[in-house]
């Protein structure tokens, strides 16, 4: 359990306790619209004042940082709050708060989506201090919303596959998306490579074939795009691959 989640939920007397399975195999069967998640999340980043950054695949779709839609949206959100956030999810949800023992995230359902939250640790991560440097923030017109980096995001997704030695194909399909989005939207910024080469080192694996063999994994998923866009995928993966496993011998 996270020692200092777990202490806040003690401090303000949030419970701990399983997600009802009814309750999930629900969300599982809800189709989201991906504006209508977003404008979620703005009407929570304005309570939480700004105290919300979004992590998960849902960070990946076309409005913040893919450039299409490539997959079901999630059915899900996962975010990272900070002691004030959980200060004002308690002030504002008290009643509708738990901290699982599936996870140890908070949970919320917020009109009827699921929405966990972490701090200083997700999923047995410690957060480095240059994840909150790196986030984005994206501006709508009802509001903003706080995202992971797309560097951090695929080096996030890199680890969970090689952590749990599965790989997704959502993990695949988000990577991709990430990747070509910045040919495709002026807005976004150029991705770093050599970032997520050592995010993936330091955070997912420093081992050459383990690596190799995911990036293999997402490279298989170019079916998934326009004939026309392959060059610039493996362009991009290519740079991938080369300043993440350049010093690993």
């Amino acid at each position: 359990m996270k020692e200092k989640l777990t202490q806040l939920c003690e401090n303000y007397n949030i419970p701990i306790k399983k997600i009802d399975p009814e309750k999930m195999t629900f969300y599982g069967t809800q189709k989201y619209n991906e504006q209508i998640l977003i404008n979620y999340l703005i009407e929570l980043d304005n309570l939480l004042k700004s105290n919300l950054i979004s992590i998960g695949g849902f960070s990946a779709g076309s409005k913040i940082l893919g450039f299409r839609s490539m997959r079901r949206i999630s059915n899900d959100l996962d975010c990272i709050t900070n002691e004030e956030g959980i200060k004002l999810l308690n002030e504002h949800f008290h009643d509708n708060l738990f901290q699982t023992l599936d996870y140890g995230d908070l949970f919320l359902e917020y009109k009827k989506v699921p929405v966990s939250f972490d701090i200083e640790e997700t999923h047995g991560w410690k957060i480095p201090k240059d994840f909150f440097e790196d986030i984005r923030r994206f501006s709508f017109l009802n509001g903003g919303l706080n995202s992971i980096s797309p560097e951090y995001l695929i080096g996030l997704k890199t680890r969970r596959s090689i952590n749990k030695k599965r790989f997704y194909g959502k993990d695949a399909l988000d990577t991709i998306n990430v990747l070509l989005s910045p040919f495709y939207r002026s807005e976004l910024k150029e991705i770093d490579y050599e970032k997520i080469g050592k995010i993936i080192r330091e955070h997912a694996s420093n081992k050459r074939e383990e690596i190799e063999a995911y990036l293999s994994f997402i490279g298989s998923y170019s079916n998934h795009i326009k004939k026309k866009e392959i060059p610039l995928f493996e362009k991009s993966l290519n740079n991938l691959k080369h300043h993440t496993i350049k010093n690993i011998f």
